[in-house]
């Protein structure tokens, strides 16, 4: 039941945030180049002038407040831009001098009542934790090319107006935000105080909130309806709308390429799929619909609660076409429920043929005429790699189920994305070079991949296709990451009539059945999965499970699963054509028999990555804790087993392999640790003896910090530390082989895997392990809920001794496993501390041999420090000589230490 919420109420939450000026549209999910186009919409809605030279952005990622408003480049309606200032943070002036802030070379920034202004970023290579060094910026020029208006007829954007402001050092704006992540504010800086003038937690729209549902490429804005007490209404979901083309100066941005300075290829900074309206705040005239008739605008209705709009289009749904009249308006019925809509005609099967029988003269439940049509086979989607490790890598594997060859030329994919649906897009061709549609044969049990890189970049990646499955090189393959509920609704259309246009030749469908739809969701920000969906790591696709083969069960996101290298098929491309060899995925191959299980001989039986020390020479500003993280692995298959060469890895890297000779007795448990800054710890192995007492195996390896794992409770690619999720933390321990021996996808949300506090420098912290009343096996400790938080006492948990490393108490119970592990001596302290690395050792085994002559010559090529075997401080073919004089006297240089 909804509340009747009064403007009172809701000026009384919104305390002091309340302000004249305030956000009026959010642009946080762009389909261009994503953070670089991203932008805020201001509007002063009072009735006094508001200078916001000094406000800026400020949010809860504690990496904020954004630049002043002021220190950034301005672009006025007529054409004038001014530069930014050349000290972006301003000067403090002393209090006792009235505690303004003294900007001489700031851009004077006065708000009108009524007047709209955006805000962007440059989000170039001097930015903030933007995509520095990658070779792409935004710029104004690109802004007012997508979203100005065109005077001239030739087709780019010209001219705004309303002014622009672009500032160095803005906020984040999260793709799926949620109540807890992406608190956006606007606040003014006076002196060294932050002072709050707005703020707007927005959300993404799910069953339980009144937020807009996510969409790739479509602004979020503040409906006028609310304006009275815009303040208070900024923090309800309802008072918000989804930009539409032609509803409240919704517009559609421009396509603009820009260069990448890197390699001067051109990329799409602005897409021409984007909707918003930029500097446009409409009037209550403007907004005005009455589709129920009652005198009063359907935004408030749905506001107060008098009508529900289940598809967040701002339709009530009583005044929505109801086939079945059940209440539930057909849009829902089908895009909600993922009722059958084989014709596409936005009407539940079921329910028409139920209004009219002729429509299934077979009584089989499917309507005639698509069941009749010469063709149109049993094609599903088995895979789809939606959020690969970067952009235009992006593709879709079909399948085909039934018993007859299907020619699926010409049939494409719609998105079937809330408020309206996407446009149809690229029809698949068998040979683009040639002006007609070449046939694409699909026998029975055969595969397809379509993607949107050449054949000739796809081969170079993932290997020959050799007429093992069959690629199809379609344009515009574009999935959305933040992919929910009714956001990247991927439907599959064949056409069943056409015709020709005159102006252009072309082919043009005017009639189509839809033969698949898979509603995918991925994780929400806070790494959380959706709708049954698995977790996303922004590497593996998802892919079918067999028994999920078939037109409705891969709308269940339980027969999906995340790609996980040399599991079930999967493997990863090539870093060439384009793609950088980080993915994993499956393509050309359907899993029709049982899983692929993990080999699970040794299995992950304790994880500590919520870690408290603060160790003092670790060398990273952002990162002062973290170094105390440790694995135990358990072997369970009741033989020995040689683990040399097997690593740690995650999605973001692996570690080095363990040593040579390293092997675990039936039912040892033993322990990894990082030892990535052998100069500040030269002794991590007799460290953690001290810490944690002796009677067991430890390993040190490196890359666990750098380069590698990037720590056990990363957030993907520079997330927070202690922060997994089971889209964020994928372990996988592999053999020298790269076979996959266990895996846990661990998170910490209380609710199936235990709460871990966040291990905040000299707080106690606590592992986690695996519960001994589970099997004890692979499959077992996938279950967060056979594991449980080390408490002193339990299951053989004990408190650390501080040390220089270990300096904040902990709890766990390393290298034993209740019930499990005998012969515990804690006075054996068995392993060795690992020798120092040789200069000469240049991939990191600990082996000098040479293999590191090529991984010297790589790491040459790619300018590594660690190629600096000379200790220089130069990279040169110098090093080389050094190198076989290393290699030659196995000797370390004093730099080496820090390696």
């Amino acid at each position: 039941m909804k509340k009747f919420l009064t403007a009172a109420c809701l000026m009384a939450a919104a305390g002091a945030a309340s302000g004249q000026v305030i956000i009026t549209e959010v642009m946080y999910n762009p389909a261009g180049a994503e953070a670089e186009t991203e932008f805020i919409e201001l509007t002063n809605v009072g009735p006094f002038p508001v200078d916001i030279t000094n406000y800026a952005f400020d949010d809860e990622d504690g990496s904020t407040p954004s630049h002043r408003f002021g220190s950034g480049a301005v672009r006025l309606p007529n054409g004038t831009i001014l530069p930014e200032s050349a000290d972006v943070d301003c000067v403090d002036v002393p209090l006792e001098t009235g505690g303004a802030v003294a900007c001489d070379t700031a851009n004077e920034i006065i708000l009108q009542p009524g007047e709209s202004i955006v805000v962007a970023s440059f989000w170039d290579e001097r930015s903030f934790g933007g995509n520095a060094g990658n070779g792409r910026a935004n710029s104004i020029e690109g802004f007012v090319a997508s979203w100005g208006d065109d005077t001239d007829g030739d087709g780019i954007g010209d001219t705004l107006d309303y002014r622009v402001v672009f500032i160095l050092k803005t906020a984040t704006i999260a793709n799926t935000a949620s109540a807890t992540n992406e608190i956006l504010e606007l606040v003014e800086l006076n002196g060294s105080v932050i002072e709050s003038r707005d703020l707007v937690n927005y959300q993404v729209g799910n069953s339980q909130n009144q937020w807009p549902f996510s969409s790739n490429g479509r602004s979020i804005y503040l409906q006028p309806n609310f304006f009275p007490d815009a303040a208070a209404e900024e923090l309800i979901g309802e008072a918000w709308a989804l930009s539409v083309e032609g509803v409240d100066g919704g517009i559609n941005g421009r396509l603009f390429e820009a260069v990448d300075t890197d390699d001067e290829s051109l990329f799409t900074l602005y897409s021409d799929s984007d909707v918003a309206s930029p500097g446009f705040v409409p009037g209550l005239a403007d907004s005005f619909v009455d589709a129920n008739n009652n005198g009063r605008d359907d935004a408030v209705d749905i506001f107060i609660g008098s009508s529900e709009d289940c598809n967040r289009n701002r339709i009530p749904d009583e005044t929505e076409p109801d086939c079945n009249g059940n209440g539930i308006p057909d849009s829902c019925e089908f895009q909600l429920n993922q009722e059958d809509d084989c014709d596409g005609d936005g009407q539940p099967d079921d329910c028409q043929i139920s209004n009219d029988p002729a429509l299934d003269m077979n009584g089989n439940g499917v309507i005639d005429s698509c069941e009749n049509l010469a063709g149109f086979g049993d094609i599903i989607m088995t895979e789809i790699m939606f959020n690969p490790s970067g952009s235009e890598r992006e593709w879709i594997e079909l399948f085909n189920t039934g018993g007859s060859t299907v020619d699926i030329s010409g049939w494409f994919f719609q998105d079937l994305d809330q408020p309206v649906f996407d446009g149809a897009e690229a029809r698949f061709d068998g040979d683009p070079s040639t002006p007609e549609l070449d046939p694409i044969l699909l026998a029975p049990g055969q595969v397809a991949v379509i993607a949107e890189r050449t054949l000739e970049d796809w081969e170079a990646a993932w290997g020959p296709v050799n007429g093992d499955y069959v690629y199809v090189s379609t344009p515009g393959i574009n999935l959305s990451n933040n992919a929910d509920l009714v956001n990247e609704v991927r439907s599959l259309l064949a056409p069943t009539a056409t015709t020709v246009d005159p102006d252009t030749g072309e082919e043009v469908v005017t009639e189509s059945v839809r033969v698949d739809v898979a509603n995918l969701q991925s994780t929400t920000s806070n790494g959380v999965p959706q709708g049954g969906w698995p977790g996303d790591d922004g590497r593996g696709s998802f892919f079918l499970l067999g028994d999920g083969a078939s037109t409705s069960g891969n709308n269940d996101g339980g027969n999906w699963s995340l790609s996980i290298r040399s599991v079930d098929g999967a493997r990863s491309p090539e870093a060439a054509g384009g793609f950088d060899g980080r993915d994993a995925g499956s393509p050309g191959v359907f899993n029709i028999g049982t899983p692929i299980r993990p080999l699970g001989d040794v299995i992950f039986s304790e994880i500590h990555y919520a870690t408290n020390g603060d160790f003092p020479g670790l060398p990273f500003p952002d990162e002062t804790n973290g170094i105390d993280e440790w694995v135990e692995i358990l072997n369970v298959s009741g033989a020995p087993i040689d683990i040399s060469g097997w690593t740690l890895e995650d999605e973001d890297g692996a570690t080095t392999p363990l040593p040579q000779g390293a092997t675990l007795q039936p039912g040892e448990a033993a322990v990894i640790i990082g030892n990535d800054f052998p100069g500040e710890n030269p002794s991590p192995v007799s460290e953690f003896y001290s810490a944690w007492a002796c009677g067991f195996q430890v390993f040190a390896v490196r890359q666990w910090y750098d380069g590698g794992l990037n720590r056990l409770g990363d957030a993907a690619e520079g997330g927070s530390g202690t922060n997994p999720s089971t889209g964020r933390e994928i372990l996988t321990l592999r053999t020298a082989d790269d076979e996959v021996q266990d895996v846990v996808n661990y998170d910490d949300d209380g609710f199936v895997w235990p709460l871990v506090a966040n291990g905040f420098p000299f707080n106690t912290a606590f592992s986690i392990l695996v519960l001994q009343n589970s099997d004890l096996n692979e499959l077992d400790n996938d279950n967060g809920d056979n594991w449980a938080v080390s408490i002193a006492g339990l299951d053989g948990a004990t408190q650390n001794v501080l040390t220089t490393v270990y300096n904040a108490p902990a709890f766990g119970s390393p290298g034993f496993v209740d019930g499990i592990t005998t012969g515990f001596d804690p006075s054996d302290c068995i392993s060795p501390d690992p020798v120092l690395p040789l200069c000469a050792d240049q991939n990191g085994d600990s082996i000098v041999d040479s293999a590191d002559f090529f991984a010297w010559v790589a790491n040459f090529g790619d300018g590594n420090p660690i190629a600096d075997v000379n200790e220089d401080g130069d990279v040169s073919s110098s090093d080389f000589f050094a190198w076989v004089s290393f290699f030659g006297q196995g000797q370390n240089g004093p730099l080496c230490l820090n390696r």
